[in-house]
């Protein structure tokens, strides 16, 4: 089972029942095609039923649909569309636990307490040709760098940051 063969089959499923909503006519012209291609299940496959008319369509989505048992495609892209839904999930809350750890709060803006915001202004200084000054002024502090800053005194650093970063 080549992915050509099926690719032809899908494409001919495709063309016979052009563009209708319901999929399940296509894909069972699919697997027909694809087995007559491949010769390997005996007769030719069955003629296909017609495109629907838009109101047969319309009928057939009004009538509550028969409790036929999932095919083996439609139980893969269930299973595929609910690992998906939990992936995001998954992705939003740990999205939200790394802000909460990088110290961002919920609007994107960094906690003035965070080592993240005063590596951030560190930054800033040296963007702006203020090296001598962030050195000194992280000298005020013993500190050599951004992690040296102690907890309770990084926002008053990162204000006295900022007043230098206006005035240079």
């Amino acid at each position: 089972m080549s992915e050509a063969t099926r690719t032809a089959a899908l494409a001919h499923a495709a063309a016979v029942h052009g563009a209708i909503g319901d999929h399940a006519p296509v894909l069972a012209s699919a697997e027909a095609f694809h087995t007559f291609i491949l010769k390997d299940a005996g007769p030719a496959p069955k003629a296909s039923t017609p495109a629907k008319t838009p109101a047969a369509a319309a009928e057939a989505k009004a009538a509550p649909a028969a409790a036929a048992a999932p095919t083996p495609a439609q139980k893969l892209a269930a299973a595929k569309l609910a690992a998906t839904k939990a992936a995001a999930a998954a992705a939003a809350a740990s999205a939200e636990d790394a802000a909460a750890a990088a110290g961002t709060a919920e609007d994107g803006a960094l906690d003035p307490n965070s080592l993240e915001a005063v590596e951030a202004i560190i930054a800033d200084m040296l963007s702006a040709n203020a090296r001598k000054k962030a050195v000194a002024l992280l000298a005020e502090y013993n500190a050599k760098s951004a992690s040296g800053v102690p907890e309770e005194a990084r926002a008053e650093f990162i204000e006295k940051a900022q007043n230098i970063l206006l005035g240079a």
